[in-house]
């Protein structure tokens, strides 16, 4: 991770962030023991050749006045997944850092920058919590 990016802590550990879950059958799956549907630890994967994963800071979003559902706009079909800050800055090795990056299309986008093993993404996976599942194609 590059020594210059700074954790930024005006970010809460107890703030939602908000990944994106396509519409793609590998991207969740039924958790019997939770008898639910779940994100799998593919939706927790790197840009690529980065180190950086895409969020939505949820905090500010619902403060606007927006929904959850607003997180989705441009990708309909898609899900959301809801982890902590503190999740990912103090449960995943390495610790993670978040930042704010707002886009053209999501003003409260953001995100998880740190090297991300396996096993941090399946710790992800397990830890997120749906918030809308996607829409997935028979």
């Amino acid at each position: 991770m590059p020594e210059d990016i700074q954790d930024d802590i005006s970010i809460d550990d107890t703030d939602g962030i908000l990944r994106r879950v396509p519409n793609w059958p590998d991207m969740v799956k039924f958790d019997a023991n939770l008898n639910t549907y779940r994100a799998t630890s593919a939706c927790f994967s790197d840009k690529a050749g980065s180190k950086e994963l895409s969020i939505t800071l949820e905090r500010p979003l619902l403060e606007s006045g927006q929904t959850h559902q607003h997180a989705i706009v441009h990708e309909p079909k898609f899900g959301l997944a809801r982890l902590t800050a503190g999740f990912v800055r103090h449960q995943i090795q390495p610790a993670q850092k978040l930042v704010r990056e707002p886009t053209e299309k999501d003003a409260f986008h953001g995100l998880v920058v740190g090297e991300k093993s396996k096993q941090a993404k399946k710790a992800m996976a397990k830890a997120a919590v749906l918030v809308i599942r996607p829409t997935l194609s028979p």
